[in-house]
């Protein structure tokens, strides 16, 4: 369960990150749409991920993107639906890591406390290669009544070693960009009834001005890739 629950994270990570723009590497346009395909290491599709930036708001300079996101299974149907936010603040994009796992990868029981905090993973306005990123960390507390195993359920996920590795172009059913790619890596620790797990993986996304995130890959602890995903559509 703690590496599926990573997986989501990884995978909510991916929707957060393709839909803001700090005016050059990320849209920030109120009505804009994106789709996301994902896929298995074996050109499978997953899933899908849609969102749409809803409302746009600028507060003395600051401006806050609200975007609803909805994520598909492999077989089309809604599998979690959330709404989230994205800030940017003097060129810095920040993404909130706190939304990272939504209560919704746990189902829909009413009986679980949810309480999970983070910083703001940040994305500056401009990239280059070789350039190192700012780390991030989440944390919190899962409580589920039903499940006395889960009772008191802490985790911890941590994505660093954020770097611009690469420019290189990227092309998608949605077209060729110039992009840059950063790598990252991402680790969880959990502690259920005194046990400690972690889990690490690693991810790669590729990133071009004034649309965001046109491919994303995720790798396990032994560097094999175990899916990915691309930008199929938007408007």
């Amino acid at each position: 369960m703690m590496k599926k629950l990573l997986i989501t994270a990884l995978f909510i990570f991916t929707v957060l990150h393709t839909y803001c723009q700090c005016d050059t590497y990320f849209n920030f346009q109120e009505g804009a749409e994106y789709e996301m395909t994902h896929y298995s290491a074996n050109d499978k599709i997953s899933g899908k991920s849609l969102s749409q930036i809803i409302s746009v708001e600028d507060n003395n300079g600051v401006l806050t993107a609200t975007i609803k996101g909805t994520m598909l299974d492999k077989k089309g149907e809604e599998s979690t639906s959330l709404t989230y936010e994205y800030i940017c603040e003097n060129g810095v994009l920040k993404i909130d890591m706190g939304k990272f796992i939504p209560k919704e990868s746990f189902g829909n029981d009413s009986d679980i406390e949810f309480d999970m905090k983070g910083d703001y993973l940040e994305i500056p306005e401009n990239l280059e290669v070789g350039q190192e990123l700012k780390d991030g960390q989440i944390e919190g507390k899962i409580i589920m009544e039903d499940n006395p195993a889960m009772a008191n359920m802490t985790m911890a996920i941590r994505i660093f070693n954020r770097k611009v590795v690469s420019k290189e172009d990227i092309t998608t059913p949605a077209g060729t960009f110039s992009c840059y790619k950063i790598s990252y890596d991402m680790e969880s620790t959990t502690k259920v009834m005194g046990m400690n797990t972690k889990v690490k993986l690693g991810g790669i996304e590729y990133v071009t001005k004034g649309v965001g995130v046109i491919k994303t890959e995720s790798y396990n602890k032994n560097g094999k890739l175990s899916g990915y995903s691309i930008l199929s559509a938007y408007k």
